[in-house]
């Protein structure tokens, strides 16, 4: 005999503005038929409420942090714009997204670049507008040395380091690595300056 057990469910999360929305049917299934097919429904003032709820909990916690929104989670126009006008910073892996960010107002200093294997093209538009770049492997921070000194930029760098427990993640260079660039001079050059690790949670 079979033997199922049903999961437990959840109440979905929900505000004033989304439940007034779905309780709305006629007005989704009109948009559906008018638009031909599925869409989505951005929220900006949600979005303002919850950078305002991140930076609630620095204040609450006295930490001096700051917040990059990830503009790979939401390629939408307006929440860049928001993030804009909200002083957020914003977190970029590509060439494109950087000069999306640049164009919908976000400035060069608020930007992070992230991802494995930057492409020069990347690295060297970040330098000359002044964005914060997660160097994921030692050969990269090389590069993007040397490029620096090339354009006479500074440059400010994060070093990702990878989490113990994914060995084969391309987040980082190992911790063993990591202490290779201590060694004298290779962060003594006049166009870097660490601002400090970066890493992320383990999956589970």
């Amino acid at each position: 005999m079979a033997v199922t057990t049903a999961l437990p469910t959840l109440p979905a999360y929900t505000t004033e503005a989304v439940r007034a929305l779905l309780d709305d049917n006629s007005l989704l299934r009109e948009m559906s038929y008018g638009l031909g097919g599925p869409y989505h429904v951005l929220l900006p003032r949600q979005f303002d409420a919850n950078a305002a709820a991140f930076r609630q909990v620095f204040t609450d916690a006295g930490v001096d942090g700051r917040i990059y929104y990830a503009k790979k989670a939401n390629k939408a126009a307006a929440y860049i714009e928001r993030a804009a006008v909200l002083d957020l910073g914003v977190d970029v892996a590509s060439h494109g997204e950087l000069r999306e960010a640049l164009a919908h107002g976000v400035r060069g200093a608020d930007l992070v670049v992230t991802g494995p294997a930057k492409p020069e093209q990347l690295l060297r538009v970040a330098l000359l507008q002044g964005a914060l770049v997660a160097v994921d492997a030692l050969d990269e921070l090389d590069r993007l040395a040397v490029l620096a000194a090339e354009l006479g930029r500074m440059t400010r760098v994060l070093l990702r380091c990878r989490p113990p427990g994914q060995p084969h993640s391309r987040d980082g260079p190992a911790p063993v690595r990591v202490r290779r660039v201590h060694r004298p001079g290779r962060l003594q050059l006049p166009s870097l300056r660490l601002r400090g690790p970066s890493t992320r949670r383990p999956r589970r």
